[in-house]
């Protein structure tokens, strides 16, 4: 489904240059994952780092236009589609990582950060719509926006096992919005990590299309973004199952999701003789199981957009950001990390 692109002889990445800040350093590389890509990214390296002394390593996937300066609290580069910078005090999701002692590589989502294209305001280009051309392209030839992100991921875990500052055996994948696609596919097909945070809610694309049907109809539109399209996906199963497939790899969701939808990943853990592997916490307002009280399956039809996702999701799209404490509490626990 993901249509991944051929794998071929590369130039190893290089490295640009690095900065020290308190307590771990930051190094710019590239990657060159085929013969006309260039992938920028971020490493955030524990001073404490060494061959002697290697660490727990976490590759930091972004929301959908979240920069890769954006999460390591870096300073944003001057370019007009890398100025996101919502949720600030949640979102330096690879910041938080090297804090507490793992080494962080982020990178942009391609199309976005620094990958995006620059042009004159003047003629309207915006992140938005030079992202959908180029999935237009992608989709064209018969690929997906998720397959080319997670390929350039896959090329990156061959540069990964280079590092000798790295515990090959603690290697985490930590997700935000558009990043939990790809942490969602490489937990299926990756055989060497040790935990993935999914920090989304979990819900199946195709089950809220048909139910919001009580919105207005120009508001019923699926206008959420050709990135996000992997022809045929929906045929064979949505994010619940996908997820539920991670098994017996450790995983958390940090912001909750239908009952209907969690516990068909529960189900899939205890098959696969791991129920403790699974975890879920949910958006503050949810935190009490109190005030989670609608029981029942998503139904087919009926729901305004507000009761598919407060009522039945226990979401709260306004404040959807990254989930630092659990989070990091669930990768802390299962790379063996005292307290």
């Amino acid at each position: 489904l993901l249509c991944l692109p051929e794998f071929t002889p590369q130039p190893a990445p290089l490295k640009l240059y690095s900065v020290q800040r308190e307590g771990y350093r930051v190094e710019k590389w590239e990657l060159y994952p085929d013969d006309y890509t260039v992938v920028p990214f971020l490493a955030l390296i524990p001073d404490n780092a060494s061959k002697a002394n290697p660490v727990p390593a976490v590759l930091c996937l972004p929301g959908s236009n979240h920069s890769k300066e954006f999460l390591a609290g870096e300073p944003q580069i001057n370019h007009p589609n890398g100025a996101c910078t919502d949720w600030k005090e949640r979102n330096q999701m690879a910041k938080y990582m090297v804090e507490n002692g793992m080494a962080a590589f982020v990178f942009d989502n391609p199309g976005t950060g620094e990958t995006a294209v620059m042009t004159d305001p003047a003629f309207g280009e915006t992140l938005w719509n030079t992202r959908t051309q180029f999935c237009h392209g992608y989709l064209d030839m018969g690929m997906s926006y998720l397959g080319v992100s997670v390929f350039q991921k896959l090329c990156f875990m061959e540069h990964l096992k280079t590092l000798d500052y790295v515990d090959q055996d603690r290697i985490a994948l930590s997700s935000h919005s558009l990043g939990t696609e790809v942490a969602g596919a490489m937990g299926v097909i990756c055989d060497n990590l040790k935990a993935v945070v999914f920090n989304e809610f979990l819900h199946n694309d195709l089950r809220r299309y048909v139910a919001i049907t009580e919105q207005e109809e120009n508001n019923m539109i699926q206008n959420i973004g050709n990135w996000h399209i992997v022809p045929g996906r929906l045929q064979w199963f949505g994010f619940p199952e996908q997820c539920a497939a991670i098994a017996p790899c450790p995983l958390i969701i940090t912001e909750g999701g239908p009952d209907e939808f969690i516990n068909l990943v529960r189900r899939g853990y205890a098959a696969a003789g791991v129920p403790e592997n699974f975890e879920v916490s949910y958006y503050p307002e949810f935190a009490d199981p109190a005030s989670r009280t609608v029981h029942d399956d998503i139904p087919d039809k009926g729901l305004t957009r507000n009761e598919y996702y407060r009522e039945y999701s226990y979401c709260i799209p306004e404040d959807h950001s990254f989930r630092r404490d659990p989070a990091i509490k669930f990768l802390r626990k299962h790379f063996g990390m005292k307290d």
